[in-house]
């Protein structure tokens, strides 16, 4: 009973003056890429997302905030002049070699689309105005869902340094060796889920009971780290020809970033919806005990319906032979007898000790007679005959209020009134059980 009153409690105070808020957000800044490599750098550009929030506020003020949001991520990324890219591959004939890849105008303009799932502490302002201040820290999850690189560059010299001959061949277009010019491609590539440190903070302008306009300044700066690392060059090599070269773009290759982080700065809009509206103190005050006293009120009936279920498990089962005792009529012979003699006691003390067993049990006594006599006189001896009955059974302990007396005299014989043996078992009393 303790129990469900604390649950009661309990359920009365998450859903009475603890808002509940769904959001719709949009988003747009500076999100990018944030690289580190010794031979470029890069810019982050202009990206933007949108997003949906759920707030649980466990006070007026503080909560907890997460949700899901898809972002798009943009950097500029160019190679410093003069930068050659090595890596270790392996030509037609099986020999390995040195693969140098040497680019003039390397840029490419990488793009991320990325899933954040955030987890964030959650400060609102409690005002009695329509605005108030907002803020939020904690982290995201990123996943990102497609990574792709436009490459471009003016000119790009493929060679492969032998160093078993110290020969350098870089004239060799059909052996994927030679110089490319005015080169385009498009790479894609996996990145690795990564991990931000977040924050946000802003103005709230209440529009309505339940719906708020959130507007602020959001940051996102990478924890770990996107880059995979892989053991290719910034293009590949074929040993079919210049022509067959693919481009993989800095995030493919072996040596060209040294670690990748998302970063980004921005501003923001978000609608938030209540799903709780707050409610006064004073309805607060009305509604708990109202709550208490249901759930005291359900336990009491919960408890009641209990006892009698488990009382009514446990009462015995009438068997056949004891139904079969208690119905079997009991004959009083001669015409105006109502005397419990040996006999009919000896029955009777059975009758009485299956229904002490038997406490829940109500019965119907029946007098009877046979047709000698006039209707009114036998209707008097059956009801002697049932009174001496249930006077018996009243002496052995059953109380008389489980006990309903009729007479039905001569109207209702056993066997046909014809013979002078019939008659005397029409001289009885019988005992129904009631339902």
């Amino acid at each position: 009973m303790k129990l469900t009153i604390y649950v009661a409690l309990f359920i009365s105070a998450l859903t009475i003056g603890r808002a509940q808020e769904v959001t719709l957000k949009a988003n747009a800044g500076i999100q990018g890429l944030n690289n580190s490599s010794i031979y470029g750098s890069g810019d982050v550009k202009l990206g933007a997302g949108l997003g949906v929030g759920y707030t649980y506020y466990f006070t007026k003020t503080w909560g907890l905030t997460t949700g899901f949001d898809v972002n798009l991520y943009r950097t500029d990324f160019a190679l410093h002049p003069n930068t050659t890219l090595s890596s270790y591959e392996v030509d037609d004939q099986g020999s390995g070699f040195e693969y140098r890849v040497s680019p003039s105008g390397y840029t490419e303009k990488q793009q991320l689309y990325g899933l954040s799932i955030p987890l964030m502490l959650t400060y609102k302002s409690n005002t009695s105005g329509s605005t108030g201040f907002y803020a939020g820290f904690g982290g995201k999850v990123l996943f990102p869902i497609h990574y792709k690189s436009d490459i471009k560059a003016s000119s790009m010299q493929l060679s492969g340094y032998y160093p078993d001959l110290n020969l350098e061949i870089d004239d060799l277009p059909n052996h994927g060796f030679g110089a490319l010019s005015n080169y385009s491609g498009e790479a894609e590539g996996s990145l690795k889920t990564t991990f931000t440190a977040s924050a946000e903070a802003g103005l709230y302008f209440k529009l309505k009971s339940h719906l708020n306009l959130y507007t602020g300044v959001y940051a996102d700066y990478g924890i770990t780290n996107l880059f995979k690392d892989t053991h290719s060059n910034i293009v590949s090599y074929s040993s079919e020809g210049l022509t067959a070269v693919k481009p993989h773009g800095v995030f493919g290759s072996e040596k060209g970033l040294e670690k990748s982080k998302v970063l980004a700065v921005g501003l923001q809009v978000k609608l938030g919806f209540s799903l709780h509206k707050e409610t006064p103190a004073q309805e607060i005050e009305e509604v708990v005990p109202t709550i208490i006293e249901e759930a005291v009120e359900e336990v009491v009936i919960e408890e009641t319906v209990a006892v009698e279920e488990v009382i009514k498990e446990t009462k015995p089962t009438l068997t056949i032979e004891e139904k079969g005792t208690i119905t079997t009529p009991l004959s009083f012979g001669s015409i105006d007898n109502i005397e419990i003699n040996a006999e009919l006691a000896s029955k009777l003390d059975r009758i009485a000790a299956i229904l002490k067993t038997h406490n829940e049990l109500g019965v119907t006594i029946t007098g009877h007679t046979c047709d000698v006599g006039s209707e009114s006189t036998n209707d008097r001896i059956g009801q002697q005959r049932a009174d001496a009955v249930a006077s018996y059974l009243v002496n052995k302990g059953i109380d008389r209020s489980r006990m309903t007396l009729i007479s039905k005299g001569e109207i209702q014989p056993l066997v046909p009134n014809n013979s002078a043996a019939n008659r005397i078992q029409n001289r009885r009393v019988t005992i129904s059980i009631d339902n």
